[in-house]
């Protein structure tokens, strides 16, 4: 159908309306001018502008005194319409990008920029008027699609409406009840943001995806998979090349090796594969609810050696799978623009994450965490649940599935259990019109769930049943979060747990001197053992807690929403605050360092309008997003919705909200808003190409063959998650004891070439080992960091607290388990990273901290002794240097 003619009084209102915007920026100018002096470019600049706007406005008032030359000039533009919505649309693109960049980024350039601000939003102005007068009229915008896709049908605009009217009410209850301002433990800022430059860039990749789609993917057989393995390749590329910055989590370039290791909760993680790389198995085969991840290390290790950085670049090209299932995600739920929108979000987000992470609490691809891959987990969850729903009938395998894939993931957070509890009701109700067989579907996706973790929960574990492995977690939860915590606490007032450190770290390292408990804590961290003189005294460390950075109050009187209420609250509140704040084209540091506040410690709800204004606008795209999905799946489109909610029921019965704790999820919301920019974009190519903008529609499923629950496909399907789930407990055991066990005499015997070097007789050492707190250890060096005298990280265990001295530290695990050693004096010359070592020294404790303080270091190979500076007596316990403000110690 011909597109109907322009008329002649939309070009007469397009002038004066340019007229206008013209004899504004004119006046704005002469402002702008009057505040800096009238310099004679500015004067031309103001007379040009000027006498425009009164071109424009003469050239209408023509065109109404001349009817018949007014229809003429209409016909001809008309003529021009295809290349004139190219013209406008590419002069609008630029004057928007243009208008959103902050003029201090412009340099020297910045009066010039102020000055032409007006012309630019002039610019802007006349090309979205063009491209808006110029759609008006043609009838083929609402002839290429149906009215219900040329118009926000009724459905979504419902839901729409009902998902702002959630965002008010959670607004409003913040507000009356103050939930940022209370005092709840575990409470951290806003995640990773997105900025607005990287928005408009995914957008402008997903118009020249939709607009050349057919021409790109009409010679692949599989268009998705090929843009899944693309998605994949290009997001490993760009995320394994990034570097890890140093932070709070991982420690920076340090003497004596000048290497980046994990610290704190990353520690925890890589210590527990440790273990299992020296035959001690994984954790030294203590209770641990999380090893999936310990057991992924070993392997890593096995295949990347030691070297953090290498390590995680390796970890980075698997995990960038991630944006991949984002594309299947988006593409299922909407389009492939959607999927490849998602996906390039993601990317984008992850890059921030790894930039960000030394200034914000978040969790990335490129740390030893459990937050990412748990993110993994349920994405993988989420497709196979949407293959099911979508088909209840021909795919219960994807239940089945489904159900193994969140037992895995359990391994990792066993905040899905919650999860788990939604979904086998979720069974029962998708097949209520046959109760026999939704039954059994429930219990078979049960039975997945037990068959993914039986390997390690019934073998390795050593625990009596999968409901006293979980149950364990459940009561240390209670234990340590459902207590309220004051400035004042004491250790067994707060938890009868370790003394409560008022640090900002979201746990401290290993503890020496803490006893052995059986139950570990929600944000566990390593406690080795009481270190005995000789092996057969030495026990196996166990895990331990020491809560987070705050020490909060307990919550004022007036608070009467449980801290349930606060967290879940709160958790929703800071996912929605991870798009950008701003229209403006900031830099990453100008975001987190100079915009708003919501990544501070404690967000007390305070935000500028514009960031106000951006929220609300973040919300309708969301909000439009769900509709959209809801429109074309039904309750199903807001599956992924329903996952965000119940994990964060988890994370709120756990007392946690924000920062990293959001990761696993907040993914989620990026889909819907995905969702959104993806139909704004397919509402936008019709003004270039009506004919050829076809209504988005979900990517069909992958066609699998149907399956019967009474066929032997489920227990194919069950066979094969027990091969999965063996993996785990299978790292424990691949590598050979390393250190077997040997009395005192002999471990001397064997290093009494290096430890004489030293001016250390072996008699006098043998005399010195009979002393209750000397040691003599053999294990693994992990860590070893130099630190200058007066120099330390605040709040830790002693050894790698602020000291008056220059000390070098590491962890030496073996059979005595885990220790801290601290060897005073300059940086050794050569003390490798998971070289093996024999240290020489006297136990030492101090409240909940222990550690080592070593006399002398003897690496077998090659041959070398590292020993105290200032030499000490052979006498425990050994004295703390003295040093004065010149670093000489005595």
């Amino acid at each position: 159908m011909a597109a109907s003619a322009i008329h002649s009084r939309t070009l007469k209102l397009y002038l004066i309306l340019n007229a206008l915007a013209l004899l504004s920026a004119a006046a704005l100018m002469t402002l702008l001018a009057a505040s800096g002096g009238f310099s004679s470019p500015r004067l031309l600049l103001v007379g040009a502008t000027t006498a425009l706007a009164l071109a424009a406005a003469a050239l209408a008032v023509r065109l109404h005194s001349q009817p018949a030359r007014a229809r003429r000039l209409a016909r001809e533009i008309q003529a021009q319409v295809p290349r004139l919505r190219i013209a406008l649309g590419v002069i609008f693109l630029i004057s928007w990008c243009v208008t959103w960049i902050p003029p201090q980024a412009t340099g020297d350039a910045y009066y010039y920029f102020i000055g032409l601000y007006p012309l630019i939003l002039c610019g802007l102005l006349a090309s979205g008027l063009g491209l808006i007068f110029i759609a008006a009229p043609d009838r083929r915008l609402l002839t290429a699609q149906s009215d219900k896709h040329a118009h926000p049908p009724r459905t979504t605009v419902t839901v729409m409406l009902v998902s702002l009217a959630a965002f008010v009410l959670i607004g409003i209850l913040s507000q009356l009840g103050r939930i940022l301002q209370n005092n709840e433990p575990y409470w951290r800022g806003a995640g990773v943001p997105l900025l607005s430059l990287q928005v408009l860039l995914v957008m402008v990749v997903g118009l020249l995806f939709l607009m050349l789609e057919a021409r790109l993917l009409r010679k692949a057989s599989s268009p998705d998979l090929v843009l899944f393995l693309l998605i994949w390749v290009v997001a490993a590329v760009l995320w394994s090349r990034e570097p890890v910055p140093a932070s709070y989590w991982v420690t920076g370039p340090r003497a004596p090796n000048f290497e980046y290791y994990p610290f704190s909760d990353l520690e925890t993680f890589d210590l527990g594969s440790q273990f299992a790389l020296i035959g001690q198995g994984i954790f030294n085969r203590q209770f641990w609810d999380r090893a999936l991840y310990m057991s992924f290390l070993v392997y890593l290790h096995m295949i990347g050696g030691q070297n953090y950085q290498h390590l995680m670049s390796i970890q980075a090209g698997l995990f960038a799978i991630f944006p991949a299932l984002m594309y299947l995600l988006g593409s299922r739920m909407h389009s492939r623009t959607a999927g490849l929108i998602l996906g390039g979000l993601v990317i984008l987000r992850g890059l921030n994450s790894l930039d960000a992470s030394p200034w914000i609490h978040s969790s990335t691809f490129k740390h030893m965490l459990t937050d990412f891959p748990t993110a993994i987990g349920l994405a993988v969850f989420a497709l196979l649940l949407l293959t099911w729903l979508e088909s209840p009938g021909k795919h219960p395998g994807a239940a089945i599935w489904a159900g193994g894939v969140l037992g895995l993931t359990s391994l990792l957070r066993p905040h899905v259990l919650v999860i788990l509890g939604a979904t086998l009701p979720l069974c029962l109700w998708v097949e209520r019109s046959r109760p026999r067989r939704g039954l059994l579907l429930s219990a078979l996706t049960l039975a997945a769930f037990l068959a993914a973790i039986a390997p390690w929960t019934l073998l390795a574990s050593k625990s009596a049943s999968p409901f006293a492995f979980y149950g364990r977690r459940i009561q240390d939860v209670i234990r340590l979060r459902y207590t309220r915590v004051s400035p004042t606490a004491t250790p067994s007032a707060v938890s009868g747990g370790p003394l409560v450190l008022p640090a900002a770290t979201e746990s401290s390292g290993p503890d020496l001197a803490a006893p052995p408990i059986d139950v570990p804590p929600i944000e566990p961290t390593l406690v080795p053992s009481e270190i005995a003189p000789t092996p057969a005294q030495a026990s196996v460390p166990a895990p331990n807690l020491i809560p987070p950075p705050v020490t909060p109050a307990a919550p004022p009187a007036r608070w009467v929403l449980p801290f349930p209420v606060l967290h879940y609250l709160h958790n929703l509140i800071t996912s929605v605050l991870i798009f950008p704040s701003s229209p403006e084209f900031l830099s990453l540091d100008e975001t987190l360092r100079k915009g708003e506040d919501f990544w501070q410690l404690r967000w007390n709800g305070q935000m500028s309008t514009v960031a106000a204004g951006m929220l609300t606008v973040n919300l309708l795209l969301i909000g439009f997003g769900l509709g959209k999905a809801f429109q074309r799946l039904r309750w199903v489109g807001l599956l992924p919705l329903a996952i965000l909610l119940v994990y964060h029921l988890a994370n709120s019965l756990a007392r946690t909200s924000g920062g990293r704790y959001l990761v696993p999820v907040d993914w989620i919301l990026v889909c819907y808003y995905a969702i959104a920019l993806a139909e704004l974009i397919r509402w936008g190519s019709l003004i270039f190409r009506p004919r050829t903008a076809p209504a988005a529609q979900p990517v069909p499923a992958i066609p699998l063959a149907g399956e019967h629950l009474s066929s032997m496909r489920p227990m194919w399907i069950l066979a094969g998650l027990l091969l999965l789930g063996s993996l785990v407990p299978l790292a424990g055991v691949v590598h050979p004891l390393r250190y077997p066990p040997q009395n005192a005499s002999d471990l001397l015997g064997a290093i009494s070439p290096q430890v004489a070097s030293l001016d250390l007789r072996a008699k006098d050492v043998e005399a010195f080992l009979a002393q209750p707190t000397a040691v003599l250890l053999q294990g693994r060096v992990l860590y070893p960091r130099f630190y200058r005298q007066g120099k330390g990280v605040e709040f830790s265990p002693r050894p790698l607290d602020t000291l008056n001295y220059p000390r070098t530290v590491f962890d030496l695990i073996g059979p005595h388990g885990l220790a801290y050693v601290v060897l005073p004096g300059r940086a050794p010359d050569t003390l490798p990273n998971a070289s093996d070592a024999v240290v020489l020294g006297c136990r030492y404790t101090d409240g909940n901290a222990g550690w080592v303080s070593a006399l002398a270091v003897v690496l077998p190979q090659p041959a070398v002794a590292i020993g105290r500076s200032p030499a000490a007596p052979l006498i425990c316990p050994l004295p703390d240097p003295v040093c004065d403000d010149n670093g000489n110690c005595y």
